[in-house]
């Protein structure tokens, strides 16, 4: 779902990504803390970072389209 939101947004907004420092990250696990700089970040992290463990507020599944996201993630 998170990749066709990605493909959605560049095709009507033209909006495109760069990711920097990926090499930087060990491999196996890792804790990926977010900025919370918008709400894009929150269904990037689906497509960037293989297998995400996910930890947030049940409170935050209430939010219209990001809940959503959150409750098909079978995080709720």
């Amino acid at each position: 779902m998170a990749s066709v939101t990605f493909w959605l947004l560049r095709q009507i907004v033209g909006l495109s990504h760069e990711v920097r420092g990926r090499h930087n990250l060990p491999e196996g696990a890792v804790i990926v803390a977010l900025k919370h700089q918008s709400a894009w970040e929150a269904i990037a992290l689906w497509v960037l970072v293989k297998s995400p463990a996910i930890v947030l507020k049940q409170s935050l599944t209430r939010i219209p389209v990001f809940g959503l996201y959150m409750r098909r993630g079978e995080l709720s």
